[in-house]
């Protein structure tokens, strides 16, 4: 009786350590797959990051060419408006001369003339030797104030007589005061026919202003006027030009007047 009993408790306790070892082996098992659960996971975490972290280089990488690229642009443009300025400059210095009329650039020394006679019979593509500073100072508080380098921009690029063209305006705008000049920046009375002056006469105050008007009737003058085979053409002084430009046949010695007048008060002010 008591080996039977012996023989239970020994198979008991066999099949305990059967148990345990079997579960012992699960759980090896188990952790052991845990591990490669975990290892594969990691595996898949470190691609994608790996993939990220090439994705943000090859961007970064993408964003510096870009960089590189627009530097080189912007730095090519910084140079082109450095060009632009120094040009502007050097065509500022041209024009607005302020060291006396003998120093002009714009002027050669053998046509220089002294402006003592004028009249209708003057040549008005003869140089004026007139500075920008020169002309502002007698344009100063009308309604031309601040366009004397536009008369000597015009007298370089038309060759025809700043002085001449001060006087015109003068003289068609009443310094300026006109209504054409306050309400159209037309100081010229450019196309104001006589039959309806101020609706007929361009208005230049959306395309460029004075200095546009300026341009525009120097252009006109020297197609028209100043040129053989112009449809005006009759020669080059103030007189030829009276014959179609104005219905006023005292308009030639009225600009003549005024060019003395402004002329003598350029010498008084810049002892010359």
């Amino acid at each position: 009786m008591k080996m039977n009993m012996l023989k239970v408790v020994l198979v008991v306790l066999f099949a305990l350590f059967v148990m345990n070892s079997v579960v012992i082996v699960y759980l090896a098992l188990q952790f052991k797959s845990d591990i490669r659960v975990a290892e594969y996971v990691h595996d898949m975490e470190t691609s994608e990051h790996d993939e990220r972290i090439t994705a943000i280089l090859s961007n970064i990488e993408e964003h510096e060419k870009d960089f590189d690229r627009q530097f080189e642009e912007t730095k090519k443009e910084l140079q082109d408006i450095e060009f632009k300025i120094e040009e502007l400059r050097r065509g500022y210095e041209l024009i607005y001369d302020t060291k006396g009329r003998l120093f002009l650039e714009h002027v050669d020394d053998d046509k220089i003339i002294e402006l003592t006679n004028i009249t209708t019979s003057f040549n008005v593509l003869q140089p004026s030797s007139i500075t920008a500073y020169e002309l502002d100072m007698i344009l100063e508080g009308s309604g031309l104030e601040g366009l004397g380098k536009e008369y000597i921009a015009v007298e370089m690029n038309y060759g025809i007589n700043a002085l001449f063209m001060v006087c015109k305006d003068i003289h068609e705008s009443s310094w300026g005061n006109s209504d054409l000049a306050k309400y159209k920046d037309n100081i010229s009375g450019y196309k104001a026919y006589d039959h309806d002056p101020y609706n007929s006469a361009t208005d230049f105050t959306d395309i460029g202003g004075k200095p546009a008007c300026i341009r525009t009737v120097a252009n006109s003058l020297l197609k028209n006027y100043l040129t053989e085979g112009g449809d005006y053409h009759y020669g080059y002084t103030i007189q030829s030009i009276n014959r179609s430009y104005a219905s006023d046949n005292n308009w030639g010695n009225s600009i003549a007047r005024l060019m003395r007048d402004l002329n003598e008060k350029i010498i008084e002010s810049t002892n010359w």
